[in-house]
């Protein structure tokens, strides 16, 4: 299936649904150079887990997933 992902561009991936978010992070940073420990994944504004699969985020076809950096502070 089809997915974008946006971060400083957007980028359209071919994912099968079984990949984790740390699988997409690492992906992304090959893309734009953007470490993965400095990524938040977001899916309809809600950060996901790195462990958790695409599937298991409730990711479909044609989503696009937000790619925020992390913020210093707190």
């Amino acid at each position: 299936m089809q997915l974008f992902v946006r971060a400083q561009e957007l980028h359209t991936l071919e994912v099968t649904g079984q990949e984790t978010v740390a699988q997409i992070k690492a992906h992304v940073a090959s893309l734009e150079g953007i470490a993965p420990e400095d990524q938040v994944v977001l899916l309809a504004g809600s950060p996901l887990e790195d462990e958790a699969t695409l599937g298991q985020c409730g990711v479909e076809a044609l989503t696009t997933l937000e790619v925020a950096g992390r913020m210093l502070g707190g």
